[in-house]
């Protein structure tokens, strides 16, 4: 099997993990504003690590 094909597909399968994923962020927004909230204080807390 030519491993271009497989990385390929497996581009796709993440691409349609990740399209789900917005799908279900942008259906529920209490959730999308969780995960931002979540991804912020993640790169905040990673800085101040980073700092130190």
């Amino acid at each position: 099997m030519n491993s271009y094909f497989v990385l390929g597909l497996h581009g796709v399968h993440s691409f349609s993990i990740l399209h789900r994923v917005v799908d279900a962020l942008i259906s529920n927004p209490k959730i999308a504003t969780l995960v931002f909230a979540a991804l912020v204080i993640a790169i905040l807390v990673y800085q101040l690590f980073l700092k130190k």
